[in-house]
């Protein structure tokens, strides 16, 4: 029985450590070239998703990142996530690879984690 809960810890162990490198693996150092250098926010811009708002910050934003359908713009400073507190990351907006509409936002919590979400307007920017 021992070894049968051994060889199950290490399946599991498996699982988690693959999850952990797929997630991870999606956003990439930029090696293409973006539909925009860079942009900026006159003002800070706040995003809802459900009970979080995120707070962009004002300034230029530049690519960073990309994957298979977006570029990701890094802000100028910390994104603010407002849930229960207050908590800073890294982050900034997304556009997808083919337009120059600003589509959402993203952020890295401190574990890795990319989190994301769709703006319900675009935000002003020039």
């Amino acid at each position: 029985m021992n070894s049968t809960l051994r060889r199950y810890s290490t399946f599991i162990l498996a699982c988690l450590a693959g999850s952990a490198m797929a997630g991870c693996a999606t956003m990439q150092p930029i090696r293409s070239t973006p539909p925009m250098a860079k942009f900026v926010l006159p003002a800070p811009f706040i995003a809802h998703a459900g009970f979080t708002e995120v707070v962009l910050p004002a300034g230029e934003y530049h690519p960073l990142y990309e994957d298979e359908r977006f570029f990701y713009y890094q802000a100028p400073a910390k994104v603010v996530v407002n849930r229960l507190f207050s908590r800073m990351f890294d982050g900034g907006i997304y556009v997808k690879r083919d337009g120059t509409a600003l589509r959402g936002w993203y952020y890295i919590a401190e574990d890795g984690t990319q989190n994301y979400g769709r703006f319900e307007a675009e935000p002003p920017h020039r």
